[in-house]
């Protein structure tokens, strides 16, 4: 069955980066990270684009909207998941980000 195995490889990936990047923070998984794949270059051409209030911090004013829709892969924490074995699921999509820029250099996703 051609899901069952799509599946457990869209699990393995978000599982694989995740304990590559070792996405625990005070012993508890990570609840979600957001992988985008797209140029470094053109992600810091985003910080080029007009400042907005960044969405986590909305007192901040050093993110920017990105100029197009990038593709990105979030990866969300399953309930009860434990370290030193977080798992996973993947969801990919096509959509605009906001990156917070310090010196015009892309720091952290915002949104």
């Amino acid at each position: 069955n051609d899901t069952s195995s799509s599946e457990r490889g869209n699990r393995r990936y978000c599982d694989v980066m995740m304990r590559r990047l070792w996405m625990i923070h005070k012993g508890k998984c990570k609840q979600i990270n957001t992988f985008i794949h797209e140029n470094l270059a053109i992600i810091v051409d985003f910080c080029k684009t007009p400042p907005v209030s960044c969405m986590n911090i909305p007192s901040m004013h050093n993110c920017h909207d990105s100029t197009h829709d990038v593709r990105v892969t979030d990866c969300f924490a399953t309930p009860g998941t434990r370290p030193p074995h977080c798992h996973y699921r993947k969801m990919d999509s096509t959509r605009p980000i906001r990156v917070g820029c310090e010196q015009g250099v892309p720091v952290h996703l915002d949104g």
